[in-house]
């Protein structure tokens, strides 16, 4: 009985903080595309998302708010909501970490949504090879992504430059 009730209170308030999740999304989204979004849309296309990549969907809709606050673009982090799941389910990773790393990727790589499965797999790739994790990858990307950036070496060049000399560098430690 009172286990029951628990449990049911705890669905109940989970729903409802998934819902405001839903319709806080929906506004940030409107505001930024200056047209309508409703809660209903974001939570199609976190629901689409979460049934695609095996991932549960309010951990999709925090994924989902912290890649927006992180890239400020909301059309970005809903076309990459997908490969951000598929690749944490599998590679095992935290999604917080494909979080991270999409929003490195496309900030100082430039990689588009539409890249980011195939960049993922990449990084992945050279983690297995002796390069860095993607917990490494991601937390230095930044300050060398920036670099690369500066010398003409962006997107998937750049990332393959980068990821070159750091499978060789770990190579050599």
């Amino acid at each position: 009985g009172l286990a029951a009730g628990f449990s049911v209170g705890q669905a109940l308030k989970g729903a409802v903080e998934l819902d405001a999740k839903f319709k806080q999304l929906a506004f940030r989204m409107s505001v930024a595309n200056q047209k309508t979004i409703t809660a209903a849309q974001v939570q199609g296309l976190v629901e689409q998302a979460a049934a695609k990549s095996g991932r549960r969907t309010a951990e999709l809709a925090d994924a989902f708010d912290d890649l927006s606050a992180a890239t400020g673009d909301m059309d970005f982090s809903s076309d990459v909501l997908e490969s951000v799941g598929t690749a944490a389910t599998a590679t095992g990773k935290p999604i917080g970490t494909l979080v991270q790393l999409a929003d490195q990727l496309h900030t100082k790589f430039g990689v588009a949504a539409d890249e980011m499965g195939d960049a993922f797999a990449q990084v992945f790739e050279a983690s297995t090879k002796g390069g860095p994790s993607l917990e490494e990858f991601s937390n230095v990307a930044g300050a060398m992504g920036a670099e690369l950036l500066q010398a003409g070496l962006s997107g998937r060049r750049g990332l393959d430059f980068m990821l070159g000399s750091l499978v060789q560098t770990d190579d050599e430690m």
